[in-house]
């Protein structure tokens, strides 16, 4: 049966998706917001407006947003002074939060960004192993737990809504304590350390694209795999207790942050009502919302945000990526869109590719509401550009084996490269011009060879080795 269409905008109370739905009647993606029901749609929206703590114009407010993209990241917010009303505060209100640590700025690039990239790093290279009585087990993984179930869906979705929740998984399942001692690099600080060091062996290397490990499906399948290992790690020396755990330590770090800068800044005061906001994929599995709305919960009490933003983090506003994107675009450009009429919107991200074709509920203020099809979303993000980089490198350097010397390793030398490709060639490349080339890359001790196109600490690649790339 085909996922229905749904009202664009909802406010979740301890988000509660409801039933875990019938995988061999639904299609394979659960639509974040489909559980509500269609004849529900118009009264849903006027409560949630009626209740939204935004539109409590006596009390000073601040919404805090989080993008949590699958190669990068960002926090975007908007003050709202006690008086104003949210439907009289501009697009150009809305700021992002920027100076996160471990930037450096480099050439042809902004002097700050306002992404941050959406990697995590444990490490414990130098610390033993827990002693054998604090050892954990390698406990499975949120997919094997899940996929023990007979009942299981493509998703890995168990039967019981008690068992797709990581509150309930985390107490009922594991009792040692995590590993606190350990390091931990995010955002820019683990390429900028990474590349004072060697990088470490597989298992205990810098976590990416784990954005990915929330879909289970066949595209992702090999990412997964390659994270398994990972985290199995991580679990064996307690640093997590559960996969879920990486989410909340990433946005926790996130958060921080940008409770730092709002400090800074005085845009963030003790008494103001603040409300959460989450964009999330067109088309996501519920488990998958669950995960990141107990991820955002943990981040803000362990980010240091006081108790009454900590309980209205629970009252978590989740709006679907290529929704918001529009709505920021068409509010930019101050486009006219009328009631009634279509917009198809793609949203072109790190991981996914989603498209959503919505029907203009409203024209002034801008509300989109049912999708005139159902969304679809694709994993074709700029991601897989660099991953494609990636395997063209270690294609080319496998047999150059006298450049692992002083500690490096091939996978060192690969993944500094992909860092100043992603940097700098990946952005000002035209991948339409057909004399476009990707500079030299620059790799010490490389032994000249024209047939391999390899000159002396420099490799070539060719136009049709962009063309895989891209």
């Amino acid at each position: 049966m085909a996922p229905t269409t749904r009202s664009s905008r909802t406010l979740y109370d301890h988000f509660d998706p409801g039933p875990t739905p019938d995988f061999d009647e639904q299609h394979d993606y659960i639509d974040v917001e489909m559980t509500i029901e269609d004849n529900a749609h118009e009264n849903k929206e006027q409560d949630v407006m009626e209740h939204d703590p935004v539109s409590n114009i006596e009390r000073d407010r601040i919404v805090i947003s989080i993008d949590f993209g699958t190669t990068f990241s960002t926090v975007a917010y908007a003050v709202l002074p006690k008086g104003v009303s949210p439907k009289n505060i501009h697009v150009r209100k809305v700021k992002c939060i920027g100076k996160f640590p471990g930037y450096r700025k480099l050439d042809g690039m902004l002097d700050t960004r306002q992404d941050v990239p959406t990697e995590l790093w444990y490490n414990f290279e130098d610390q033993p192993l827990p002693s054998s009585d604090l050892l954990s087990p390698d406990l499975p993984s949120n997919d094997e737990a899940s996929s023990s179930s007979d009942d299981d869906g493509p998703h890995g979705d168990s039967s019981g809504p008690d068992d797709d929740d990581p509150r309930v998984n985390r107490a009922a399942r594991h009792i040692n304590p995590r590993n606190t001692s350990v390091t931990q690099y995010w955002g820019f600080n683990v390429q900028q350390h990474l590349n004072t060091m060697n990088i470490p062996r597989d298992e205990v290397s810098p976590l990416t694209r784990f954005k990915l490990k929330l879909d289970n499906t066949e595209a992702t399948e090999k990412l997964r795999a390659d994270l398994d290992t990972i985290l199995s790690t991580l679990r064996q020396r307690n640093i997590i207790n559960d996969d879920s755990d990486i989410y909340t330590d990433y946005l926790t770090h996130l958060l921080k942050h940008a409770k730092e800068q709002l400090e800074l800044s005085k845009e963030l005061c003790e008494n103001m009502v603040v409300q959460f906001v989450l964009c999330v994929p067109a088309k996501w599995p519920v488990k998958a919302c669950r995960t990141m709305q107990s991820a955002v919960e943990q981040a803000v009490q362990r980010a240091g945000f006081n108790s009454k933003t900590q309980e209205a983090s629970r009252n978590l506003f989740m709006i679907s990526e290529p929704e918001a994107a529009a709505e920021c675009i068409l509010a930019e450009a101050r486009s006219d869109l009328y009631r009634d009429e279509t917009v198809v919107i793609v949203d072109a991200g790190g991981g996914t590719i989603d498209a959503v074709t919505y029907k203009c509920a409203n024209d002034d203020p801008l509300r989109l509401s049912e999708e005139v099809v159902a969304p679809d979303s694709e994993l074709f993000g700029a991601s897989f550009i660099n991953k494609a980089f990636e395997d063209k490198l270690e294609k080319k350097l496998e047999r150059e084996q006298y450049l692992v010397q002083n500690g490096k390793t091939l996978k060192s030398i690969i993944q500094k490269c992909a860092t100043e490709f992603e940097d700098n060639e990946k952005r000002r490349i035209d991948i339409y011009s057909p004399m476009a080339t990707i500079r030299p890359i620059y790799i010490d001790n490389l032994r000249e060879n024209p047939r391999k196109h390899f000159y002396q600490n420099r490799l070539q690649l060719k136009k049709y080795d962009n063309a895989v790339a891209f």
